[in-house]
């Protein structure tokens, strides 16, 4: 558990950092004076929802981008934006809309891809995250350090999920008469079942 919340907030931050591209020094610099956000471009309100993403105010960020769009029209970074501030707020299904969107807009965006594949990790669908995963790795030239890191977990789950749903081979199953009949299915371990052969079974 501990590993999974340092591996979420390094993706968060290296997120935004993606989000944030070139037209900031990082998801921490300064931001225009609030009057002037009110009459700047489009822009301008993604940035504010990337900076607000950083901060940890996933419902302003919301707003923020919701207005970008507004601005702007569709667009994947955008709800890609929108997509991280709703899984922050555990909102998994909107988040798994919004990334889904962004995807079929931007379907060569390893951000976008990354992300996508963290909404379903986090929802369990572990073979679906690990092709998201493989596909930001790639699109990233291998350079997608928490892409990589997921992509481990994902592996890591579906082999834990897949070794649960085998039978337990040290467990087979015997029926015990009951009466003329009726009997009863009896799960036993495979000392049990050889014992229960050396004895027989009464008819």
């Amino acid at each position: 558990m501990i590993h999974r919340a340092t591996a979420r907030h390094v993706w968060t931050i290296l997120v935004v950092v993606a989000l944030s591209g070139c037209e900031t020094k990082g998801p921490l610099a300064e931001l225009e004076a609030p009057g002037a956000l009110q009459v700047s471009s489009g822009q301008s309100w993604y940035m504010l929802g990337v900076q607000l993403l950083a901060t940890r105010e996933p419902a302003q960020a919301e707003r923020a981008f919701n207005r970008s769009l507004a601005l702007e029209g569709l667009n994947a970074r955008t709800l890609t934006g929108l997509g991280i501030a709703t899984s922050q707020m555990g909102q998994m299904s909107r988040a798994l809309m919004h990334l889904e969107n962004a995807r079929d807009l931007a379907p060569e965006d390893a951000t976008v891809h990354t992300n996508l594949g963290v909404v379903l990790y986090d929802l369990g669908r572990y073979h679906e995250a690990k092709q998201a995963f493989q596909t930001a790795f790639i699109l990233s030239s291998g350079s997608n350090e928490v892409a990589a890191l997921y992509l481990a977990k994902a592996e890591t789950a579906i082999a834990i999920a897949d070794q649960e749903s085998q039978p337990d081979p040290a467990v087979s199953h015997r029926l015990q008469r009951l009466g003329a009949s009726e009997y009863r299915l009896m799960e036993t371990n495979e000392q049990d079942a050889e014992g229960a052969e050396s004895s027989g079974t009464p008819g």
